[in-house]
């Protein structure tokens, strides 16, 4: 599988990870099993790291409609993470796409930067 989550519920933050070819199917699968993950709550922010990404074969439509299904509560705050043009382009079409779903989703080349600017304020309950 291209994604996987880990939940870590002490720092309210769900990291998700992502490898080899991302596909729109990949991405809906994910999404699917966030949903249906018992440790999982909306509130939580996430950290997605595509630095293992090799190619994207998601479409802009297929990631508006993904971008607009999103399991996490509008306001919560979504760190990604792309050091190659390709996945940090993706990244940022992606945020721009979550933007009119009231997600705030910045994208980030550093994982470091990207962690300290999620730990910032306090996570909504």
């Amino acid at each position: 599988m291209a994604l996987s989550h880990a939940i870590d519920a002490s720092r309210r933050l769900v990291i998700t990870r992502a490898s080899g070819r991302l596909t729109e199917e990949d991405m809906r699968f994910a999404q699917g099993m966030l949903h249906g993950d018992p440790g999982f709550r909306p509130t939580y922010r996430q950290l997605v790291d595509l630095r293992g990404v090799d190619s994207v074969f998601v479409s802009v439509p297929a990631m508006a409609r993904i971008a607009a299904a999103s399991a996490f509560t509008p306001g919560v705050r979504r760190a990604f993470v792309g050091t190659s043009e390709e996945q940090y382009d993706m990244a940022r079409v992606f945020a721009t796409l979550s933007e009119p779903h009231h997600q705030i989703v910045h994208v980030f080349r550093e994982l470091t930067i990207a962690e300290a600017w999620l730990m910032e304020g306090r996570a909504p309950d």
